[in-house]
Formats: C-alpha cells, sequence, structure tokens
C-alpha cells in the first residue's frame, strides 16, 4: 500500500513540474501570449480594445486586416499609415480636423478623401479611451499616449537621437515589419 503511495507521489511531482514547464514555454514568448502581440498593427480588433489591450489578444478575435486605399495613399505618402487602433475615434477624429496644421505641415485633404479617411480611422480606433503623457487630451500622437511611452519604456534616449530614427514617430526606422503592419518584437532592430 505504501510503495502505491510513493508512486502516486511521484506521478503527481512530475505532472506538475511538465505543466510548469509548459506554462514557462507558453508566456516565455510574450508575443504570443495575453499582453504582448504588436505584430497585429492592421488587423481588426476584436471586443477587447485600447491599444494597450488590442495588441494583448494574442490569438484570440483576430480578424482580417483593416485597410483603406486612401488610408494608406494619402497618409502613407508622408508617413507610415499609422494603424487605427493605436489612437481613439476621438483622437482621429481631433488628427482629421486639424489637418491644415498637421504637426506642422498643410495636409488638407479634398473633403470626399478627408470624410472617407476619418470614418475609416474611426470605425477602427481603439474603444479605449487613450490617455496622453503631455496634458493634451485626446491625444493627437500616438507616441504621447501613456501605452506607447510603456511599450517603450526600455528604449534608451540615444536610440531616439539616432539620426536613422529621429523621433519616436518614425516607427519603421526600428519595427523593420511596421510598413506591413508587423511590430513584434521579434521583427526590432535597433539602428547603430
Amino acid at each position: 500500500m505504501m510503495k502505491n503511495i510513493g508512486n502516486v507521489r511521484w506521478l503527481i511531482a512530475i505532472s506538475t513540474l511538465l505543466m510548469s514547464i509548459t506554462m514557462v514555454a507558453a508566456y516565455a514568448d510574450d508575443d504570443e501570449d495575453e499582453g504582448g502581440n504588436r505584430s497585429m498593427g492592421y488587423e481588426r480588433h476584436s471586443s477587447r480594445s485600447g491599444a494597450g489591450e488590442d495588441e494583448g489578444n494574442g490569438g484570440k478575435g483576430r480578424s482580417s486586416m483593416v485597410s483603406n486605399a486612401k488610408w494608406k495613399e494619402e497618409c502613407g505618402s508622408c508617413h507610415l499609415a499609422y494603424p487605427p487602433r493605436y489612437l481613439s475615434a476621438d483622437s482621429w477624429r481631433a488628427v482629421m480636423s486639424g489637418l491644415d496644421k498637421h504637426f506642422g505641415s498643410n495636409a488638407t485633404l479634398d473633403p470626399e478623401v478627408a470624410t472617407e479617411i476619418g470614418n475609416f480611422l474611426e470605425q477602427n480606433a481603439s474603444k479605449k479611451q487613450q490617455r496622453s503623457t503631455n496634458g493634451i487630451e485626446p491625444p493627437l500622437r500616438i507616441s504621447d499616449t501613456k501605452w506607447f511611452k510603456s511599450e517603450h519604456r526600455e528604449v534608451s534616449s540615444s536610440i531616439w537621437k539616432n539620426p536613422k530614427v529621429k523621433s519616436p514617430s518614425n516607427c519603421g526606422a526600428c519595427h523593420t515589419k511596421a510598413d506591413s503592419g508587423s511590430f513584434s518584437e521579434h521583427d526590432v532592430r535597433m539602428p547603430r
């Protein structure tokens, strides 16, 4: 009888060890677990929302990529066509209403095109109201959101000052697949 109890204890110990190893492996790659899938840049968010949460749904609720030809053409002609999910509808509305003074440039569009792009951005925006780190609400820059600052907290100031990077808005300088919507940590290459 005692021998059977000893065998059961060993079986339980080995099972627990194997489960622990499996759990550690599952959470080791934070791009695939809840809390960090940055590769979903252009993909439509699921019922979970907010930039901090949108990226964190891993394989749960992913659906097709969102895109709009006018958005990609007009916004992408000057900079990365930023994925709508990284700002709230309020933020996108504010950005689109100030195109005549768009971060120092006149990016005015034909009203019909502006309406189409604005609707696209709002429909695919984060459902979570993003909070700013500089007191401007709603935030107009993704790089001014608390979520962005948290995600990039380990990036040293020397990287932001690097001539190949220039500013936090230059996603493609480090995120090698940003233009295709992937912001996975696996695709990050810091310029030297």
